[in-house]
């Protein structure tokens, strides 16, 4: 660990690190890591590798969840919906219904259509 697993020191770096990440300074969280002992190597190249996909201040913006649990919820219902015995879909076909169905299903048809043309960025 940067500052020894466990201390203070540490504890104050991962709180001021996750306001950070919020505020998509992704790259220079990599470049204190890449400077950082040989163990967090690995760390840092995932960090400079997938800044992209961590622009957390502009999904918050733009009204997206950053966390897992909505999407792995979503995910067990269309598994559930669409996996059926004897259900098939090629990929385009999926793609296409998803949206109409999930819109339908949460009562909030139009700001869903809307929003499933306009994907976050990523």
């Amino acid at each position: 660990m940067l500052h020894g697993e466990g201390t203070p020191e540490a504890r104050r770096w991962l709180c001021r690190g996750k306001d950070r990440l919020y505020q998509g300074q992704a790259a220079a969280i990599a470049q204190e890591l890449w400077q950082g002992a040989d163990l967090l190597n690995w760390q840092a190249w995932c960090f400079q590798h997938n800044q992209h996909r961590m622009s957390y201040m502009e999904m918050r913006e733009g009204e997206w969840p950053i966390g897992s649990g909505p999407v792995e919820s979503a995910a067990r219902q269309i598994q559930q919906r669409f996996g059926g015995p004897g259900m098939t879909w090629s990929c385009p076909g999926a793609e296409h219904t998803l949206p109409i169905r999930t819109a339908i299903m949460s009562s909030r048809f139009d700001e869903l259509w809307h929003t499933a043309h306009h994907p976050p960025p990523n």
